[in-house]
């Protein structure tokens, strides 16, 4: 048996945590469609994240490892995705691309073990994850940062024989994470602007 926690939203509804045996998460989340009216829909309402273990320390899943099997006794966390840049802590899976991995893949792993075996039933499965991953790339949109070079004139460009590096400001940059002594531009993460209207000179 396999401890399922639900967080946020879906545990303010649905409670847990709940004991299944269950071999994947995408076997994890058909059972809980089955059992908890409306767990379906709240799934395909959001995006989640998929952490296997402890929350805190254990692993994020992304919709290709959905049918990965659980270790043993392996607790398993659903809970809401941070909004954020993509990329960001953890894996968000759409709600489409987790229903779909739960429903989809169970029949065809069947179908495949009985007509052809294991290897079939392998192969179906890392193609249901393959369709699924494309669908997910297809509805993620990205935004367009470019970079400084096709964004400057030539006679703009600095050269860094001469000049530091660039910082940059464009939506959607990666913040980096950066240990020792490096030399580098800045990314902005955060700006404001305010607006003072000063007195006319009478």
């Amino acid at each position: 048996m396999r401890e399922i926690h639900l967080h946020g939203s879906l545990g303010d509804r649905f409670g847990g945590p709940f004991s299944l045996e269950v071999r994947d998460p995408a076997e994890a989340i058909r059972a809980l469609s089955c059992q908890l009216e409306g767990f379906k829909d709240a799934i395909l309402a959001g995006q989640w994240q998929v952490v296997r273990g402890e929350l805190d320390a254990g692993r994020t899943d992304g919709e290709d490892t959905l049918t990965f099997a659980l270790a043993r006794r392996q607790a398993l966390h659903i809970l809401p995705a941070v909004g954020g840049a993509k990329g960001g802590a953890g894996k968000a899976i759409l709600g489409v691309a987790m229903v779909g991995a739960a429903f989809a893949t169970g029949g065809l792993s069947l179908a495949g073990t009985a007509a052809f075996g294991i290897s079939s039933s392998t192969l179906a499965i890392a193609g249901g994850a393959l369709a699924l991953t494309g669908v997910s790339t297809m509805l993620a949109t990205t935004a367009q940062t470019g970079s400084y070079e096709s964004s400057a004139s030539v006679d703009e460009r600095p050269s860094f024989l001469f000049d530091g590096p660039v910082n940059n400001s464009a939506q959607g940059l990666a913040v980096p994470v950066i240990y020792g002594e490096i030399n580098t531009g800045s990314i902005v993460a955060s700006s404001g602007l305010s607006v003072e209207q000063l007195p006319a000179d009478e």
